[in-house]
Order: C-alpha cells, then sequence, then structure tokens
C-alpha cells in the first residue's frame, strides 16, 4: 500500500480539537497501517502517537476566514517535506466515529464526505 497521511490546520481556538481527532484516528483511521500527520499551526505542540509520524509546520494565526481560504497556499509552501503518495485534508474540529482503510484509495485522485452539519 503507498503511505498516507492526513493534513490538518490548527491554530488558536481550534487547537483545542487536534487531541480528539488524533485520538479518532488512532481508533479508526487505516488500522495497521503507517500514516503519516501534518500540523499547520501557530502554536507546535507536544502531542505525539504512539502510530503515527506527527510533523508541525508552523503558520501564522489569522482570523477567520483566511486560515481556511490559505490552506492550500499552506500545502503548497511545505509539499516538498510532505512525504505521502495519498494526502487528505479534514477539518480539525472533526472526528472519525467508523473505520476508514483503503476504500478511499482510489486512482480517480478525489475523495469526498459529507459535512455532518450538513447529514440528513
Amino acid at each position: 500500500m503507498s503511505r498516507v497521511g492526513i493534513l490538518l490546520v490548527a491554530t488558536a481556538k481550534y487547537r483545542q480539537f487536534l487531541f480528539p481527532l488524533i485520538n479518532s484516528l488512532e481508533k479508526h483511521f487505516f488500522k495497521g497501517e503507517n500514516v503519516d500527520i501534518y500540523v499547520f499551526t501557530d502554536a507546535p505542540s507536544a502531542i505525539e502517537s504512539s502510530r503515527f509520524k506527527i510533523t508541525y509546520f508552523e503558520i501564522e494565526h489569522l482570523p477567520f476566514p483566511y486560515p481556511t481560504l490559505y490552506r492550500y497556499k499552506y500545502f503548497n509552501k511545505y509539499a516538498h517535506h510532505l512525504n505521502a503518495e495519498n494526502l487528505y485534508y479534514l477539518d480539525v474540529d472533526m472526528v472519525l466515529v467508523g473505520d476508514v482503510g483503503e476504500e478511499i484509495l482510489t486512482d480517480a485522485g478525489l475523495v469526498a464526505t459529507k459535512h455532518p452539519g450538513f447529514y440528513g
């Protein structure tokens, strides 16, 4: 299997969501596989994982909506450090509640899910 990476943007008050999300990834995301987590943040933390390699990239906190609008700018700036063939962006204020694995790997190159705020 190719290497999988998760991209997260967590600045200011959104840093509080990092631990719950990483916890849920440890339980549900690509069990038994190597996964890299790339966190773009204004305050690199000491959150560690027994399963994942977590790399922090320092970015400036800007008021909403700039962190969302600039996420691809951040990803592009550090692209040479992203060592995964399959990269997935997740909103940091989400958690996984079910298992996710190889079913999301696709030759099409795009995977999406409906935001839970709009579910149903």
